[in-house]
């Protein structure tokens, strides 16, 4: 297979403004995104970088899965029934005692835990597990709203698989008094992601010099 898995030319998804970059094989790429969150701008960011929704300037050349949380099916009765295990067999498209020794392996919850009493940990872990399941070359995956140990509990996940499986981390701005950081794992390579408006206003000021 070729050595590169992903390759963006530069791209604009609603307010958020993307620079070139590349996912290879073996890699690890953060893709930091500015604050304010916009969870449609994600989902969008998902579909063009997976291919789910086709741009002129994404490039995908091998199977790129946006691996979403699990979430527990909507209605109060799905939800009380579906089980992490369940959750698995069905997104992951595996039988259902496959489903259960992989949660097994990695020890994430028990495999009849309620998907909707679960943490964002295993619910992110869940996630990365189906995407792998379906037959994933690449990921899409984030940490955000996870714990420190739950996050790098995931980035480890992730990292083991990386010779097989190289993945896209989405990275969301943490402000706080003034100041602003991003969760991102060591060794990855990092890209930054600007915020359409902001761009504009950096020009206007430098036009008024």
């Amino acid at each position: 297979m070729d050595d590169i898995r992903l390759i963006c030319d530069g791209l604009i998804i609603g307010s958020l403004v993307l620079p070139p970059f590349e996912l290879r094989a073996g890699q690890l790429v953060t893709l930091q995104l500015p604050a304010p969150h916009d969870a449609a701008d994600e989902q969008s960011l998902r579909s063009a970088l997976s291919g789910t929704v086709v741009h002129a300037e994404v490039h995908v050349r091998c199977r790129v899965i946006s691996a979403d949380a699990a979430v527990p099916p909507r209605g109060p009765f799905a939800a009380l029934r579906t089980s992490a295990v369940d959750w698995l067999a069905r997104h992951g498209r595996i039988s259902r005692p496959d489903a259960e020794r992989v949660i097994r392996q990695t020890r994430i919850c028990e495999p009849t835990d309620r998907v909707s009493n679960l943490a964002m940990t295993p619910r992110t872990t869940l996630g990365v597990l189906a995407a792998w399941a379906t037959g994933a070359e690449a990921i899409i995956y984030s940490t955000s709203g996870l714990d420190p140990l739950g996050a790098r509990a995931v980035q480890q996940l992730v990292r083991d698989r990386l010779q097989t499986c190289p993945a896209l981390h989405l990275a969301h701005e943490r402000v706080s008094c003034d100041q602003s950081d991003f969760d991102c794992p060591s060794g990855a390579l990092v890209v930054r992601a600007e915020r359409a408006e902001h761009l504009a206003g950096t020009a206007g000021a430098r036009k008024g010099e």
